[in-house]
């Protein structure tokens, strides 16, 4: 309990410093989750020997900022993250010589790695003492 509290206190008093790290932490810690659920529905593509791994990084960018637009009570600027990669990655569809395991790879890699930086963004914003659903006028 009195971990808690402690908790509390410093969200109190810092609130960026408990912003910054609910950000980074949703990017970094968010990527656990993601590659879980993609190794349990079998859609985890293995990277080959010396390839970057571009997509992991998309992805930890990816939640940094859903995460940060969820703090800011920007939903559209989420939503806005979430098409322009979808966009972006498209281009890989036309590399691909599997072209629907790609399409299903990236429609479940960007849909659990938005709905873990929501989380973490509505989480954040409970721990802040913000509101989680804005109250109608």
């Amino acid at each position: 309990m009195a971990c808690y509290t402690l908790i509390l206190e410093v969200a109190r008093n810092h609130p960026g410093l408990v912003g910054t790290a609910v950000v980074l932490l949703s990017g970094v810690v968010g990527h656990f989750p993601v590659v879980w659920f993609l190794k349990l529905t079998n859609f985890l593509r293995p990277t080959e020997a010396g390839k970057p791994h571009f997509a992991r990084w998309i992805g930890v960018f990816e939640r940094f900022a859903i995460t940060l637009f969820v703090f800011l009570d920007s939903l559209g600027g989420a939503a806005f993250i979430f098409g322009l990669k979808t966009a972006v990655m498209s281009w890989r569809v036309e590399k691909d010589d599997n072209k629907k395991d790609i399409v299903e790879y990236i429609l479940l890699g960007t849909f659990v790695s938005f709905i873990v930086a929501v989380a973490f963004g509505l989480a954040g914003r409970g721990l802040l003492g913000l509101p989680i659903v804005k109250p109608h006028p």
